[in-house]
């Protein structure tokens, strides 16, 4: 991505005003879902945005090998703190 796209500069300047954000992945969970909100949720946090991975469903063992799985909750009261 372009640093000249107003998109992208409009997350980024979000995104820096920012201090938590909760990642959602859906029921169900496979490694595409869990792989990409643990990069996300690293990528916010290596920029100094605390950030929140939440899923419905606990993650199969499978998966259980991903670094930072342990971040998941299936705690529903984070969306109280949303």
């Amino acid at each position: 991505m372009s640093s000249m796209d107003p998109a992208y500069e409009s997350l980024k300047e979000l995104l820096a005003k920012t201090k938590k954000v909760l990642l959602v992945s859906h029921k169900g969970p496979d490694g595409d879902t869990a792989s990409a909100n643990l990069a996300l949720a690293l990528a916010l946090e290596q920029n100094g945005t605390h950030s929140v991975s939440f899923c419905k469903d606990a993650y199969p063992e499978s998966l259980r090998f991903l670094p930072a799985i342990q971040r998941f909750t299936q705690d529903p009261a984070v969306f109280a703190d949303a």
